[in-house]
């Protein structure tokens, strides 16, 4: 028939007779030189297992349309191939174009990976796996990558680790990605893994950055193997390679544990007493993003706490070893002088952060409280609602009544919830209570007082620019970069904002920078995590397993909750984003950075 669509549902009709002589009469339009009805016999061909086509399957496979191409070798692999139709589809493999591979070896170009995948899934159907491992010793890459994957993948595939770990140092960067995806599967290797990352530990001085940031990247991916772990263990413990010990303190870093080895946390406590300028930085950070025991570890925490304390190094330095030191401690006249100059408007957000949340779970006594009160005042939006639980085991009515005239004065006032005031004045006298009902009515701004809000900052602010909007947009003051991307760069913890003036009006935009909890972006929902320990914890779910949950609180901190240790779940409707920008940004600059917000950044 001349129509290709009536050529078409003849094919499909044919393919639902289920008799060999149907399935035969399928077979011409396999040469069809219309693609749609070509690809539907092809289809047909493969469900109906007709043996008889696979010469015509795999002339497509070789030299048909991608989209042909691919759909022949899908069907090829419902076929019983012989050695001759495996070796076929082998050697197709070698033709994919390098497009540069993705995180797990695969060609970012979809066509391409549409095509590999459909090879490499006839190999794994027809589950022939003494020829299929046969290229392993193949000098193409692309050919031993779709081997190692299909066999991977095998029921019965039988890949060892001699198979596979040796190319996570291939020069081909695909081959390369594709040994590090299977390997990061496999921690039941342990063994050879430890063996083959000792050999990569002990020259690390010798490898690329490169080189380095992906043995970091693996081993952090391994590091709940306990292989593994003894690993890295031994690498900090052994203080004649410098390199060695600085690559294993990034990989603990990053390992995103739930439980740390407590073997770690007393190498760590002696590294930090021991470390060099270089080293120090690491260890620390190390120490800030390990998960502690509930009672800490007290060496650990004396260490840090002997860090905090030394004038003789650098501030960042400091506050670092103070974060992550933790809650409850006695904060020297020196580091809390510290910590409070560190809250300045000025200074990078992430300290600024540190700073605020370390006050608030540290032991403060009645004068430190005191003269953090005066501090109060110019603490921004960010921070004020961080500080607060500094306050919360209550004090003298002297005390009480200064902090109410302090929040009432601050500039990030607005950062302030109700939610946080309440049960904060019930630890203080009657005479505070009273004076804090004027702070509570500030703060409870109702629907109507909102939009009289958003409408008389439309028609008032100035004319704004985008290129003073970019700069308030990376500005330590606003610091929208630290939670947002923009572009290539930026946080992740909110929405990216690279496209936002595409679907947000102008008063939508200003509502969600004046009042971000009006209308929070569906998945990046707000939750309360109530753990078995007693705490809770807020913050945006980044990521979730069968066996925990990633939970961030904000740009710079971020906890690996086992399921096992989570009482409970519960929804929030408070944006981790505070209110008060516009308090905290002068009118012209709420205008630029709205203006910036509304031009489109790809």
């Amino acid at each position: 028939n001349e129509s290709p669509e009536v050529r078409r549902r003849a094919v499909w009709t044919l393919a639902g007779i289920s008799t060999p002589a149907a399935t035969a009469a399928i077979a011409p339009a396999l040469t069809d030189k219309d693609q749609t009805v070509q690809q539907a016999a092809i289809h047909a061909t493969g469900l109906a297992r007709n043996q008889a086509a696979a010469e015509k399957l795999m002339m497509i496979a070789k030299t048909g349309e991608p989209g042909s191409a691919r759909a022949a070798a899908e069907a090829i692999g419902r076929l019983r191939a012989d050695e001759n139709t495996i070796k076929n589809l082998l050697d197709l493999t070698a033709q994919l174009k390098s497009t540069g591979p993705d995180a797990s070896g695969a060609p970012a170009v979809a066509a391409e990976r549409i095509r590999e995948h459909a090879l490499i899934y006839a190999l794994i159907e027809i589950g022939n796996t003494k020829q299929t491992r046969s290229v392993l010793t193949s000098t193409n890459p692309a050919t031993i990558r779709a081997a190692l994957v299909a066999l991977d993948q095998m029921k019965k595939g039988g890949l060892q680790p001699a198979d596979v770990i040796h190319h996570m140092s291939s020069q081909d960067a695909a081959l390369r990605a594709t040994a590090a995806w299977i390997v990061n599967h496999h921690s039941d290797w342990g063994p050879e893994l430890k063996s083959y990352f000792e050999q990569r530990l002990a020259k690390a001085s010798d490898l690329s950055e490169a080189d380095r940031e992906q043995d970091r990247q693996l081993l952090a991916s391994l590091a709940n193997a306990p292989d593994i772990q003894t690993l890295l263990l031994a690498t900090l413990t052994n203080k004649s390679n410098k390199a060695a010990r600085q690559q294993s303190l990034a990989v603990m870093a990053s390992s995103g544990l739930t439980a740390t080895p407590a073997s770690w946390l007393d190498a760590l406590a002696e590294t930090l007493s021991l470390a060099d300028k270089d080293t120090l930085p690491l260890a620390i950070a190390a120490a800030q993003n390990l998960p502690m025991p509930k009672d800490g570890h007290p060496g650990l925490r004396d260490a840090l706490a002997k860090i905090a304390s030394d004038s003789d190094l650098e501030n960042e330095t400091r506050l670092n070893a103070i974060d992550a030191a933790g809650s409850g401690l006695n904060l020297s006249d020196s580091t809390f002088a510290l910590l409070t100059t560190t809250l300045s408007p000025d200074l990078p957000m992430n300290l600024r952060s540190i700073a605020a949340n370390r006050l608030a779970s540290s032991a403060l006594s009645e004068p430190q409280l005191t003269s953090l009160v005066s501090t109060v005042k110019t603490v921004g939006p960010m921070e004020l609602p961080k500080l607060l639980p500094a306050f919360e085991k209550g004090g003298s009515e002297s005390l009480g009544l200064e902090l109410i005239t302090a929040l009432m004065q601050a500039e990030g006032v607005r950062g302030l919830r109700p939610d946080l005031i309440k049960p904060l004045l019930t630890k203080y006298p009657t005479s505070v209570q009273e004076a804090g009902k004027a702070l509570l009515k500030l703060l409870n701004a109702s629907e109507e007082e909102q939009t009289a809000t958003l409408e008389k900052l439309l028609t008032t602010l100035p004319e704004g620019d985008v290129r003073r909007g970019h700069e308030v947009f990376m500005s330590k003051k606003a610091a929208c970069n630290g939670c947002h991307k923009l572009g290539y760069g930026g946080g992740r913890l909110g929405p990216d904002l690279t496209s936002i003036g595409r679907v947000r009006n102008r008063r939508d935009l200003l509502e969600a920078l004046v009042f971000p909890s009006s209308s929070i972006v569906r998945g990046y929902e707000p939750v309360s995590v109530e753990l078995e320990d007693g705490r809770v914890i807020s913050g945006i779910i980044s990521s979730e397993s069968a066996d925990e949950i990633v939970l961030s609180p904000d740009a710079q901190k971020t906890f690996h909750l086992a399921r096992t240790s989570i009482v409970a779940i519960q929804p929030s409707n408070v944006s981790p984003m505070p209110n008060g920008l516009a308090t905290l940004l002068t009118a012209q600059e709420m205008a630029d950075l709205l203006t910036f917000l509304q031009s489109d950044q790809r």
